[in-house]
């Protein structure tokens, strides 16, 4: 009985990319008064420092499940099309430092 991984491997990188990128604050209370309010997780991982060992990492993880989807897919052309969008356009692009503390269409604005 053959299980298709598919589904799966896009629900993992669609949850990293809402815990990382779209998550705001801090999920107890931070020390610094409220300067990390307006910050995604993304940009209070190591204070804020880019291309970090821990930053590397994170970028890699949603790298290495999208070759994951894409060879458990059977390299289908609508599933690569779809997995490659969702990597650039959610798990690399926000992550880049030309968007750190951009705010895009309002989304996370406050």
């Amino acid at each position: 009985c053959w299980i298709s991984l598919d589904p799966h491997l896009s629900g993992a990188q669609f949850h990293h990319v809402l815990v990382a990128a779209l998550g705001e604050g801090a999920p107890f209370e931070p020390l610094d008064q409220g300067e990390s309010r307006t910050l995604t997780h993304w940009e209070q991982l190591d204070d804020g420092v880019q291309f970090t060992a821990n930053k590397k990492f994170l970028l890699v993880v949603p790298t290495v499940v999208f070759l994951l989807a894409t060879f458990y897919s059977r390299y289908d052309q609508i599933h690569f099309i779809a997995n490659a969008l969702s990597l650039v356009v959610l798990s690399i692009a926000p992550k880049l430092p030309m968007f750190y503390r951009v705010r895009l269409f309002g989304i996370n604005k406050w």
